[in-house]
């Protein structure tokens, strides 16, 4: 049974177009999604279809990945997945909510 993950993503620079992602325990890339706005700021949509499980997500641009970290207000550090925090999507929360903020200049 699917899920979905309601996010909120900023990303600097304004003129980037980032992509929202989100990776299985062993790192696999399983969804991906354009940020619909332009610019990407304070933008919020849906990833829906996800199934149920535990996830990390992220911002990326080219090869760097900007990870969602609960709590965080501005991610500003690439590819730091040792202090990515987990999303679970599972039938007592089917639809988790990500704020991110990332300042990639």
């Amino acid at each position: 049974m699917p899920g979905k993950i309601d996010w909120n993503a900023t990303f600097a620079p304004t003129d980037a177009d980032p992509v929202a992602e989100i990776y299985d325990k062993g790192g696999k890339l399983t969804n991906a999604k354009p940020i619909p706005c332009k610019p990407p700021v304070n933008c919020p949509f849906p990833m829906e279809d996800v199934e149920f499980g535990v996830y990390t997500a992220a911002l990326t641009v080219g090869g760097n990945r900007y990870y969602y970290v609960e709590g965080q207000s501005v991610i500003t550090i690439p590819n730091d997945v040792g202090h990515a925090s987990t999303i679970d999507v599972n039938a007592n929360g089917p639809t988790p909510f990500i704020e991110i903020n990332v300042d990639a200049s």
